[in-house]
Parts: C-alpha cells; structure tokens; sequence
C-alpha cells in the first residue's frame, strides 16, 4: 500500500461507519467504472487503430485540407 493510500485509509478509519460505507462504495464504483472503460476500450482499439491508419493515408496522400479557424 502507498502512503498517501495509507493516509486515505487512517482519514477514513476515524469517520463514522455511514461516512466508511459512502467513501468505499464511491471507490468500488470508480474502480468498476475503470475496468468498463478498459474493456470498452480494448474491444475498440482495431477499429481506433484502422481509422487513424486511413485518416494517415488520407493526410500522406494530399486528400487532407486544415481546417479554416
């Protein structure tokens, strides 16, 4: 365990156990939405991938123009 992380949990030890519950369902759900983010992006990452390889091409091959600000 981290210091700052050993820190987090001394705080955290001497709130009251309602307090206890909210703070560690708040980090049980950062920590699932986290592992969703990763699968959603690791099930995208080949077509991420084809895209930046055709916009690549298209760039490499003249078929790009700036965008006008």
């Amino acid at each position: 365990m981290t210091i700052l992380l050993q820190k987090a949990v001394d705080a955290v030890s001497r709130l009251d156990k309602d307090e206890q519950d909210t703070i560690a369902q708040i980090i049980i759900d950062e920590l699932e939405d986290k592992k969703k983010w990763n699968a959603s992006f690791a099930r995208t990452a080949s077509q991420l991938e084809t895209l930046a390889k055709e916009a690549k091409a298209e760039y490499q091959s003249g078929k790009t123009k700036p965008l006008s600000s």
